[in-house]
């Protein structure tokens, strides 16, 4: 096994800018074909090999590239060369060698290797424009950063047009604007690499404000999440042509969708205010309510804040009847900090999930579930719903840290709420719950836990009701 400081002594013999633009083309290809990771084939000798490459690596090497070459190599970076890279990043030091946590691994392996994967785009693009856009805080960034939300995501996604089309990830601004169009401006432009771009400099320091554990390099937070756009070095002859570069093509379509909530989330945090987090807590549950509404039909879905009114005592969010079922449904927004996923012990994460009151949001479950007409035609089911993927919610060592009664709640992120609409009009809300619970009582691993993982096993074990 190789240890980070062995990686970083390979890279450091490579321009980083050639190291940035190689990576970035290999993202670009993984990209459209529609792949986190796939195999390439290097010829070292007579022998042919294949790499297996994947977005967070390449997401590793370019920050690594970044915090410990420079542009004043000579030596060149070729496909062979990111190749070998990639192969010393696979064989990184692990924790678990000496820890033997099995949850802590398998929690620590989903936060590298998951939070890099892009979900739907176009869920994203939806979520965070409709969380905003009716909001004051859609005025409220256009006031602060001086361009509008819609302004921001049309001028990302015309970034990203260009690197499809161009396969590399190259950003130039040339003069040639067309002067009907009211978006794509050098303005805008400029204003949104402000939120979205940085030097060098700026990437090492935000890695040197982070405390990095001995052995838990591979997991460390990667500052390319922030700022996914790199302004290159002005006493370089590419940077004529190659200003800026955007090293992951993941991350950029992350910045400029779920990257509003951590721009705004940002500021009101330097400002030292949580108004800005208070707010938003409200607007998920406004944005959970729309997607159930949406599923289930407005009538099926209730405000549990309207529909009990008068009861002073904390309740659930939303409350769903669906004939002889109903869902009780509580939103949490709050976020775990990257350091706390990062190194996953158990211990700390338990405090964690205390801090974001998830052992209060089931007893609001059960306890709003006794305020509602109990029959024994009628079956509930209480369920949490996150704004945090942490991708392991449902497995039984996680559920324990939050409640022992791990059997009698769920946990489901906010994207595979918004990943499960085909399953429920094709096979019912009903079905997928009680093949869950079958499930969870065989706990088979294989089938997995989480609802997205249930109703592709039901897709391939059942026939849908005609």
């Amino acid at each position: 096994m190789f240890q980070v400081s062995e990686l970083d002594s390979y890279l450091k013999k490579f321009p980083t800018y050639k190291i940035l633009q190689d990576v970035s083309r290999y993202s670009i290809d993984l990209y459209l074909k529609h792949k986190h990771f796939d195999n390439y084939s290097i010829l070292i000798g007579d022998k042919k090999y294949r790499v297996t490459v994947s977005q967070h690596a390449l997401a590793y090497i370019a920050f690594r590239a970044i915090y410990k070459s420079n542009d004043g190599r000579g030596q060149d970076f070729s496909p062979e060369d990111l190749m070998r890279a990639v192969s010393i990043y696979y064989d990184l030091y692990e924790p678990f060698i000496n820890d033997n946590e099995v949850p802590s691994f398998m929690l620590r392996m989903a936060y590298e290797q998951f939070s890099y994967q892009m979900p739907n785009p176009y869920f994203l693009l939806s979520r965070y424009y409709i969380i905003f856009k009716n909001s004051g805080i859609d005025g409220e960034f256009s006031e602060i950063f001086q361009i509008s939300l819609t302004n921001y995501i049309f001028v990302g996604m015309g970034g990203l047009y260009l690197m499809m089309k161009n396969r590399h990830g190259c950003i130039y601004i040339g003069n040639n604007f067309n002067s009907n169009n009211s978006i794509i401006t050098r303005e805008n432009i400029e204003r949104f690499l402000s939120l979205t771009s940085t030097t060098y400099r700026q990437i090492r320091n935000e890695a040197n404000n982070r405390i990095t554990l001995p052995d838990y390099e591979k997991y460390e937070f990667n500052p390319l999440i922030k700022y996914p756009v790199i302004r290159s070095d002005k006493r370089f002859p590419y940077y004529r042509d190659c200003p800026y570069i955007v090293p992951n093509i993941e991350l950029f379509l992350k910045k400029i969708t779920e990257g509003i909530y951590w721009i705004m989330r940002d500021h009101y945090k330097n400002l030292g205010s949580q108004e800005f987090l208070n707010n938003f807590g409200e607007l998920f549950k406004e944005y959970v309510g729309i997607l159930l509404k949406e599923y289930f039909g407005e009538n099926n879905v209730k405000d549990l804040d309207k529909e009990f009114k008068h009861n002073k005592n904390k309740k659930a969010d939303w409350w769903v009847v669906l004939g002889d079922i109903e869902l009780i449904i509580e939103c949490k927004s709050s976020l775990i900090p990257e350091s706390v996923k990062r190194v996953s012990d158990l211990n700390v994460l338990k405090e964690e999930f205390r801090k974001m009151k998830l052992d209060k949001g089931v007893s609001q479950l059960w306890g709003t579930g006794k305020l509602l007409l109990n029959t024994p035609e009628t079956k509930k089911y209480f369920i949490i719903i996150t704004l945090e993927d942490l991708y392991l919610w449902e497995r039984p060592e996680i559920k324990s840290l939050i409640n022992n009664e791990i059997n009698k709640f769920y946990i489901m992120s906010v994207r595979e709420l918004e990943e499960l609409e085909p399953w429920i009009k094709k096979y019912g809300m009903k079905k997928i719950l009680e093949e869950k619970e079958r499930i969870d009582n065989e706990d088979d691993i294989r089938k997995g836990r989480d609802f997205l993982s249930i109703c592709k096993y039901i897709d391939d074990k059942l026939i849908p009701d005609n």
